[in-house]
């Protein structure tokens, strides 16, 4: 059975990401701490609010999109603005 995982990538390195599991995930704070630290992309933030979502965690889902309106990154590589 394939792992449900979400990654994180590391801002400093294109190689390495931080690699969540999304039916067992920590703490929200500690999710959003990663989030703001790494810059990550919108896209990451909406799934993982989604998996809180799922798990009925309401509160975790709103303050990851509230969130997610300042601190997530909007720069993506492979898209021209």
């Amino acid at each position: 059975m394939a792992r449900n995982t979400i990654e994180i990538p590391l801002k400093e390195s294109a190689d390495e990401v931080i690699e969540l599991d999304l039916d067992e995930l920590p703490d929200c704070r500690e999710v959003l701490q990663i989030l703001q630290s790494e810059t990550a992309p919108l896209s990451v933030w909406i799934q993982l609010a989604l998996a809180y979502y799922k798990q009925n965690k309401e509160p975790d889902f709103v303050q990851l999109l509230e969130s997610s309106r300042t601190d997530a990154s909007l720069i993506y590589p492979d898209y021209e603005r």
